[in-house]
């Protein structure tokens, strides 16, 4: 999952929100790829001016920006640390 701030209203709008986006790397040295509900097509991050990415974080840490080293530990999500609890109490094992 990736924070990112999404500009709106056309290209100089200037106009930014926050915004949640999957990114999905085909390998760990790889351009992501963007699934993203604001269009209908799935497209490599680099096809994406429109975005600027926050932070991204997954089962190994949060990245901060487009860092490939995570920063901290993914238990500083709460939401994320409670929903894998919840994913683990229920017999899914990520």
């Amino acid at each position: 999952m990736t924070y990112v701030r999404a500009t709106v209203g056309g290209a100089g709008s200037g106009v930014s929100q926050a915004h949640m986006v999957l990114s999905y790397y085909p390998s760990p040295d790889a351009v992501p790829l963007v699934l993203d509900n604001l269009i209908s097509e799935i497209r490599p991050a680099t096809g994406r001016p429109d975005l600027a990415p926050v932070f991204s974080f997954n089962m190994q840490g949060v990245f901060v920006g487009g860092a490939s080293q995570a920063s901290s530990p993914v238990d500083r999500v709460s939401r994320w640390r409670e929903l894998l609890l919840r994913m683990r109490s229920e017999g899914y094992t990520p």
